[in-house]
Order: structure tokens, then C-alpha cells, then sequence
């Protein structure tokens, strides 16, 4: 058993690393391999999607054959709303009526409900923060003040109490912001590629129970 995966992992390492090399290196072989690899990928989450869809289903039925207490009406809700949702979607290019159904829960319903639960949870993040961070050191003080220019940036009264909100707000994101994020993102690169190459060549032992190599 131990044997069967180490040969599983090896077999996901190689071709995440084909993938990974196919971004740094232009050797037709290994671009034409990586380009199916993720054709692969594709199929496998569209019959993940079915899975998925059919393990919920399941989940809810369950609930709904028992009459489980405080749990089925929601099933039952659920499933109705899937069901209406699936056949409207897969009918609004043939049926007018089915199309104009399919845009009233996306626009009307779902942006709605979307829009309240982000909402809401903009408030909790808020308050966490402010518990988090404040009162610890300056580092911290500047990063939640950054914090606050950005969600008044984005709020309707953040430019109604003050014009320069946005402006500051944009500055954070476009010059601090992105220096950081671009050199983190290149240093996950440079570990990322060299993790692969460790792996396709039997150095990495970390996680496979002792490496591919020796």
C-alpha cells in the first residue's frame, strides 16, 4: 500500500510539475503535453461537477425521506431552487419565458441575497480586524488605517465624508499594495519551481514518505 502511494504521489508531483514547467520553459514536448494535461483537468471537473451535484442531492433527499426536525423544509427549499435554476438555465436559449425566469433569479434573487450576505460579512471582518490589530504596534496601526481607506473607497459614504478617500485609497492599492503583493507572488514562483524540479528529480522527500529517489 505504501508502495501504490508513493506511486500516486509521484504521478500528481509530474504532471503538476509538467504544468508548472510549461510556464518557464517553450520546449514544444512539454508544451503539448501540459496543454492536455489541462484538457484532462477540464473533463475530470465537469464529472466532479455531476458528482458534486449528485452527492448534494443526496444529502437533501436524505433529509427530506426522514423528515429530519429543523432540517427538511430547508432540503426541500434547496432543491427547489436547484432544480428551477438548472432547468431555466439549460431552457432560456430555446424558450423565451424560461430565459427571462433565469435572469430575474440571477439579477433579482441571487444579486440581492449576495449583496446582503457580503454585506453583513463586511461588518463581522470589520469588527474583527479592529479587535485583531489594534493596540498592537505601529505596523499594525498603519496596516488596519489602510484598511479603512479602502473599505470607504468602496463604501457610498466613503467620498460623501471625504474626497480624498479614494484617492489615498487608490495609492495604497496601486504602490504598497501591489510592490508587495509582486514580490510575494514572485517568491511563491521561484519556491514553487523549485519544489517541482526537486521532485521531478527525486530530491523532494518532504510529504511522500521519504521522496521518489533514494
Amino acid at each position: 500500500m505504501n508502495e501504490k502511494r508513493l506511486a500516486l504521489l509521484a504521478a500528481q508531483v509530474f504532471l503538476i510539475g509538467v504544468i508548472v514547467l510549461d510556464f518557464f520553459a517553450k520546449q514544444e514536448t512539454i508544451n503539448y503535453v501540459a496543454s492536455n494535461i489541462r484538457m484532462w483537468a477540464v473533463v475530470i471537473a465537469a464529472f466532479t461537477l455531476t458528482l458534486g451535484a449528485a452527492s448534494l442531492g443526496s444529502f437533501h433527499v436524505g433529509h427530506i425521506r426522514r423528515r429530519t426536525r429543523g432540517e427538511w423544509p430547508f432540503s426541500l427549499w434547496t432543491l427547489l431552487c436547484i432544480v428551477m435554476t438548472f432547468f431555466f438555465g439549460m431552457t432560456a436559449s430555446a424558450i423565451p419565458q424560461s430565459d427571462a425566469a433565469y435572469k430575474y433569479l440571477t439579477n433579482t434573487v441571487l444579486n440581492l441575497i449576495s449583496t446582503a450576505t457580503f454585506g453583513i460579512t463586511g461588518f463581522y471582518m470589520f469588527s474583527l480586524a479592529y479587535r485583531s490589530f489594534v493596540g498592537r504596534s505601529i505596523d499594525v496601526a498603519l496596516f488596519l488605517l489602510s484598511g479603512i481607506f479602502v473599505i470607504l473607497m468602496n463604501a457610498p459614504s466613503g467620498e460623501v465624508i471625504w474626497s480624498g478617500f479614494p484617492i489615498v485609497a487608490t495609492w495604497i492599492l496601486d504602490v504598497p499594495s501591489m510592490a508587495g503583493t509582486r514580490g510575494f507572488v514572485m517568491g511563491v514562483g521561484l519556491g514553487t519551481l523549485a519544489t517541482v524540479l526537486r521532485a521531478l528529480l527525486g530530491k523532494e522527500k518532504g510529504g511522500v514518505g521519504g521522496g521518489f529517489g533514494g
